[in-house]
């Protein structure tokens, strides 16, 4: 995670760090080896790899368009996408 962000609050938060996990270990993140450890599939998993689909569908997608569109609130985890 510290190759895509210097910033030490966002890599230890969970949010942000399960974000960023879901998109490494399903192949997202060029250059981020996709070694799965342990399966995870919770909530803010399955939320990353919908966002992910959603912003490979439509690139120019906002944090607003992602809000609106997943049914989530605009945090901290959309911005790591």
């Amino acid at each position: 995670m510290s190759s895509v962000t210097t910033s030490t609050t966002s890599r230890k938060k969970g949010c942000p760090r399960t974000t960023f996990l879901a998109l490494a270990e399903n192949g997202y993140l060029k250059g981020v080896c996709t070694h799965t450890s342990v399966q995870r599939k919770g909530v803010l998993y399955k939320r990353a790899i919908a966002a992910a689909n959603l912003i490979l569908s439509y690139p120019l997608a906002t944090p607003h368009y992602l809000s609106e569109n997943l049914g989530i609130s605009i945090n901290r985890d959309l911005s790591i996408l």
